[in-house]
């Protein structure tokens, strides 16, 4: 695949689907982005289209939670905006590739737009990964409690969906937490004065966290109000984010899942 601008090239060569490479654009950028041959696909903001049988077959995905201030223009003049308040769940990252779009074959256009002009949203996404968080207050797994009705507290044995989170990378330090057992993002509730629970379908300041490294794989977590999130009591009460120095019960062990 090439993506590319007027400027100049910009090549991202797919020599098999399961290489992988990203770019970074510039808000308000615009450009074209065309197949080069052979069977891979480009990601450009989880944008991925592969020609077959003389179609461009393009699969639109949108972070869950991001409004990316984007649109795509295919040949024929078909326009996409504004696609996460458009796009059903199917659509949305991670499970973006059980729905793929016949068009026309071609060079499509995106267009990235200024990033500020989208109030309360994040628009950069790096990458998640599944992860369970172990409290060194007490070694207990960190579970959205009652489905993620309940605030989150350290007091499970082992990680199941009740324990595991998608850790989203937004920018730098900056993460988001989606739990598995409801699909709502953790937020530090009240702006942080009240425990954290998983109660919010999109990422903005409230379930936005700072992560720390502290080395060995273990984290800390700054929330919105500048203060720690905290296995309070021993880990037997809820996580809450009221610490402004980081010790065992801010700390927590990153466990892959």
């Amino acid at each position: 695949m090439t993506a590319y601008n007027g400027g100049g090239n910009i090549h991202a060569l797919f020599p098999s689907r399961s290489a992988s490479y990203t770019y970074y654009c510039p808000d308000k950028w615009s450009g074209n982005f065309r197949h080069n041959g052979g069977s891979g696909g480009v990601t450009l903001f989880e944008i991925s289209v592969k020609a077959n049988d003389n179609n461009v077959y393009y699969d639109l995905s949108v972070i869950d939670g991001f409004n990316v201030p984007m649109k795509l223009i295919a040949p024929d003049g078909t326009r996409l905006e504004a696609l996460h308040s458009k796009a059903p769940d199917a659509y949305l990252f991670p499970t973006d590739d059980t729905k793929t779009h016949g068009g026309p074959a071609g060079d499509f256009t995106i267009i990235f737009e200024d990033n500020s002009a989208i109030s309360g949203t994040v628009n950069t996404i790096i990458t998640s990964k599944v992860i369970a968080l172990r409290s060194n207050a007490n070694g207990k797994f960190v579970c959205a409690e009652n489905a993620g009705n309940s605030p989150l507290v350290a007091n499970r044995d082992c990680a199941s969906g009740w324990e595991t989170f998608d850790l989203i990378i937004l920018n730098e330090n900056n993460v988001a937490l989606k739990s598995h057992a409801n699909g709502q993002y953790v937020c530090a509730e009240n702006g942080g004065n009240s425990p954290l629970i998983a109660n919010r379908a999109s990422i903005s300041s409230w379930e936005t966290f700072q992560m720390i490294d502290r080395g060995n794989g273990k984290v800390a977590f700054i929330a919105v109000n500048g203060n720690y999130v905290c296995a309070e009591d021993f880990g037997n009460g809820a996580l809450i984010a009221n610490r402004n120095s980081v010790d065992n019960w801010e700390t927590f062990d990153l466990v892959p899942q």
